[in-house]
């Protein structure tokens, strides 16, 4: 399962829940944007965007479900990776937001959300 606008706020499983409300990532950016006049390209469908080179900064966002039960086969995720790396050589600037049950390791730093 893929989230499609990069947000996964919640697993599966006994732990699972419904907020009442959440403000994913990019909401949050468009609402800055609009605050400060930020210019924001975004791609939430392509396994390989293409990154304008006039980009500061380049935010990926990946993320994979899990649940009692049907817990991912392994902790690799090759499309997450393959994103990941696909944007970090477009862009020297690039930040992953991680929200997932796994890990990504070879970036100089990572946020995971958990």
């Amino acid at each position: 399962m893929i989230a499609i606008n990069g947000t996964l706020s919640v697993g599966g499983g006994s732990g699972a829940n419904t907020p009442p409300f959440i403000i994913d990532p990019f909401q949050a950016f468009q609402q800055r944007a609009a605050l400060d006049g930020s210019y924001l390209l975004w791609d939430f469908v392509s396994a390989h965007p293409t990154v304008d080179p006039a980009s500061d900064v380049c935010v990926v966002f990946i993320n994979a479900f899990s649940t009692e039960g049907g817990d991912r086969p392994s902790l690799s995720d090759d499309y997450s990776d393959n994103l990941v790396n696909g944007v970090a050589n477009q862009c020297a600037n690039t930040m992953v937001v991680v929200h997932n049950a796994g890990r990504f390791s070879n970036m100089q730093h990572v946020l995971q959300s958990y």
